[in-house]
C-alpha cells in the first residue's frame, strides 16, 4: 500500500509554510528591535554629549567674556574630559575632543595620539574619519558611524559617534558607542525564538499526528483501495487490515461501500442482461421487416405479370426502392451494432440487385465502386441508399444506347466533416437544366427531396455522360439528424 499520498504532502507543506512564516516574523521583530535599540543608543551618546558641553561650558563662558586666553580655556576643557570615562554595553567609554585642524585634544585610552596631526586617518574601509566628524560638527553637530579600534581589544569594530563643535574655540567634542553588541544581541535573540517557536511547532505536530494517525492510515487505506476499485471495478477486495479495529469508521465505512459496489455490480449485470435481450428483439424486428419487406416485393413482382408493359416498369421501380430498405434492416440485422452498418458492404449489395433487376441477358453496364470504409447511421443510410437506387435506375435505363460498353461508377468518400456521393456514367448524357426543370419525372423530384432530408445539396454534371453529386454533413452515426415533423427517413417513398 502507498504511504504517501497528497495528505502527505499537505501536512508536510503546512509545517513548511509555519516554519517559513516564523522565520520571517522572527526576523522582521529582530530588525525591528534592532533599529530600536541602535536608536537608544544614538540618544544616549548624544546625552553624554550634552552632559560634555555642560561640563565645560563655564569654561568656554569664561573665555568668551575674556577670562581666559584661548590655550587656557583648551587646557581646562581638555583635563575636565578626561575625566569623563564610562562604561557602555560593549567595553570603555571617554569623551574626545580635537580641533578644526585635525589636531587630537582628548583621547584617554591612547594618550600618544594627543598632540597629533590626525587630519588624514582613515578607518579599514578608508574613510576619512576625522574629517568627517569635523564636517558634521560645523554643520551644527550630528551621528557619523565609522570604524575604530576597541580601548582593550584594538580590534576595529563598527562604531557609531555623535559630535558637537565649538566654534568659538575652534574644536568639536563627542562621544561614540560600538554597535557590534546590537548585533550579537539580535543573533541571539532570533536563534533563541525562532528555534523556540519551532521546537513548540514540531511538539504540536508530533502529538496531532500521534493522535490522528489512527484516522491518517485509515484515510491512506481507502485512497488505496478506492483506486484499485477504479482500475478494476470487477474485482472488490473485502479483506480488512489487521491494525482496523472491529468497529472503527475506516471498517464500517469500507464495508457500506463495499456493500454498495457488489449492489452497483448487480444493476449493472441485470441492465446488460436486459439490453442484449432488448438488441436480440430489435435484430429480430429489423429481420422481420427486412422479411415483411420482402414479402411485398414478391408480392408486386408476382401483380406485375398481370399488368401492361409500362405498369410492370413502375412496379419494378417501386420493387427495386423496397430492396433498397430491406437491405438496410437487413444489414443491421447482421451487423454487430443496431445503430449503424457497414456503408461499403450496403453499397456493395444494393448496386448488385439493381444491377440484377434492370439488365437483361443482352449486356449490362459495368459499376465500378469506389467506397470508403467508415460506418452510417440507419437514417442516413436510408436516405443514401433510396438516391443511390434512383440514380443507378436513372443510369440503366436511359444512359446507354449499348449498355455491354457502359461504365458506372459510384463513389461514396469522407471528407473532414462532410459525406460526398457521387454516381457517374459515360452515356449519352442528359439534359443539363434537368434539376430545374424535372418534366415530372418521380425519380429526380425523390432524389431532390432525400437531398433536402440530408441537409444537402445536389449538383449536375453532364460532360462527357451524366454526373450527379450529393454533398451532406457527416453525422455521428448514434447521433443522426431525425427527419422533420416526425416522418421516418422513407416517408418520402
Amino acid at each position: 500500500m502507498k504511504i504517501t499520498s497528497r495528505s502527505t504532502f499537505r501536512l508536510a507543506a503546512s509545517l513548511v509554510a509555519a516554519i517559513a512564516v516564523i522565520i520571517v516574523l522572527n526576523v522582521t521583530f529582530a530588525l525591528n528591535l534592532r533599529e530600536s535599540m541602535l536608536d537608544m543608543r544614538k540618544q544616549e551618546i548624544k546625552r553624554l554629549v550634552a552632559l560634555g558641553v555642560n561640563a565645560v561650558k563655564p569654561i568656554i563662558s569664561r573665555y568668551e567674556e575674556g577670562g581666559l586666553k584661548k590655550n587656557q580655556a583648551i587646557f581646562q576643557i581638555r583635563l575636565t574630559l578626561r575625566s569623563l570615562v564610562y562604561d557602555d554595553p560593549a567595553t570603555k567609554n571617554y569623551i574626545f575632543m580635537s580641533a578644526y585642524d585635525g589636531t587630537m585634544l582628548v583621547q584617554p585610552f591612547e594618550p600618544e595620539l594627543e598632540g597629533t596631526d590626525q587630519w588624514n586617518m582613515q578607518d579599514v574601509n578608508g574613510k576619512y574619519l576625522i574629517q568627517e566628524l569635523i564636517k558634521t560638527a560645523k554643520q551644527g553637530g550630528g551621528y557619523v558611524e565609522y570604524y575604530y579600534p576597541t580601548p582593550d581589544r584594538r580590534i576595529p569594530e563598527k562604531k557609531i559617534s555623535y559630535v558637537v563643535g565649538i566654534d568659538s574655540l575652534g574644536c568639536y567634542i563627542g562621544t561614540g558607542l560600538y554597535i557590534n553588541d546590537i548585533n550579537f544581541i539580535m543573533d541571539r535573540q532570533f536563534r533563541g525564538g525562532a528555534l523556540g517557536i519551532i521546537g513548540v511547532l514540531l511538539i504540536f505536530t508530533t502529538i496531532l499526528i500521534f493522535l490522528f494517525r489512527p484516522y491518517y492510515r485509515a484515510y491512506s487505506f481507502l485512497l488505496y483501495r478506492f483506486s484499485m476499485i477504479a482500475k478494476n471495478p470487477d474485482k472488490i477486495e473485502t479483506t480488512m487490515p489487521s491494525y482496523k479495529k472491529n468497529h472503527s469508521e475506516a471498517r464500517v465505512l469500507l464495508s457500506n461501500f463495499r456493500s454498495m459496489l457488489i449492489h452497483l455490480k448487480d444493476s449493472r449485470l441485470q441492465l446488460e442482461s436486459s439490453l442484449q435481450e432488448k438488441e436480440v428483439l430489435l435484430k429480430e424486428v429489423h429481420h422481420r421487416v427486412k422479411n415483411n419487406l420482402q414479402i411485398i416485393s414478391s408480392l408486386l413482382n408476382l401483380q406485375s405479370s398481370e399488368l401492361s408493359q409500362e405498369q410492370q416498369h413502375i412496379l419494378r421501380d417501386s420493387v427495386v426502392r423496397i430492396r433498397a430498405m430491406a437491405l438496410v434492416h437487413e444489414s443491421v440485422y447482421a451487423g454487430k451494432t443496431l445503430h449503424n452498418i457497414d456503408m461499403a458492404e450496403y453499397i456493395r449489395q444494393l448496386s448488385s440487385s439493381v444491377l440484377q433487376l434492370y439488365t437483361s441477358n443482352g449486356g449490362r453496364p459495368e459499376i465500378k465502386i469506389h467506397v470508403d470504409e467508415f460506418p452510417m447511421s440507419v437514417d442516413q443510410s436510408v436516405l443514401c441508399g433510396l438516391i443511390l437506387t434512383e440514380l443507378l435506375t436513372n443510369a440503366l435505363k436511359h444512359a446507354f444506347l449499348n449498355p455491354s460498353e457502359g461504365i458506372i461508377i459510384v463513389e461514396v468518400r469522407k471528407e473532414k466533416s462532410r459525406m460526398i456521393l457521387s454516381v457517374a456514367d459515360n452515356g449519352t448524357g442528359t439534359d443539363p437544366a434537368l434539376l430545374e426543370n424535372p418534366n415530372g419525372s418521380l425519380g429526380i423530384t425523390l432524389i431532390q427531396a432525400l437531398t433536402q432530408q440530408l441537409d444537402g445539396k445536389l449538383s449536375l454534371e453532364t460532360r462527357n455522360g451524366t454526373r450527379f453529386t450529393v454533398i451532406f454533413p457527416d453525422r455521428e452515426p448514434d447521433s443522426g439528424k431525425k427527419p422533420a415533423d416526425g416522418q421516418s427517413p422513407s416517408s418520402v417513398v
